[in-house]
């Protein structure tokens, strides 16, 4: 039986795919972060330029807002 995935998870992957088709680069530094421990996350943090961050966040506000979703609502954190 498939369950609808979130709003948040649909725009996630949205993310990635986007990215991944202009930088495929960032696409693998993305999903190296979902098993990767706090340590590992900030090692793969430190190999993203200042540019790549600012079309990350562009990216994301993006999509996420066509979801939707305003990333200004979830101050406390991610909505559960």
């Amino acid at each position: 039986m498939n369950h609808p995935q979130s709003a948040v998870t649909r725009a996630s992957l949205k993310v990635v795919e986007l990215l991944g088709a202009g930088r495929p680069d960032l696409e693998l530094l993305i999903w190296a972060t979902v098993s990767a421990t706090d340590e590992e996350v900030n090692e793969l943090a430190s190999l993203v330029s200042p540019q790549d961050a600012e079309l990350l966040e562009r990216v994301v506000k993006s999509v996420f807002w066509s979801y939707g979703l305003h990333l200004c609502d979830w101050v406390g954190g991610l909505p559960a």
